[in-house]
């Protein structure tokens, strides 16, 4: 699944569209049991940490292949 949302921010939007969309999607993942979700962003760090995401130990090990 692929969500993006450009170039909004929170901060300046009622309701704050990023953070329902992440809830959304957290929520939905988390109702499946994974036991992990990985996601990829530039600059949404403090978005995603609000909803438990936290860096990788070792983000070396990820590799990607793109259609």
């Amino acid at each position: 699944m692929r969500v993006i949302l450009h170039p909004r921010d929170d901060s300046l939007s009622d309701p704050p569209i990023g953070k329902m969309l992440t809830a959304g999607v957290v929520n939905d993942l988390e109702a499946l049991g994974l036991s992990r979700i990985l996601l990829s962003t530039g600059d949404a760090h403090g978005l995603y940490a609000q909803f438990g995401c936290t860096a990788l130990a070792d983000p070396t090990r990820l590799m990607a292949r793109s259609r």
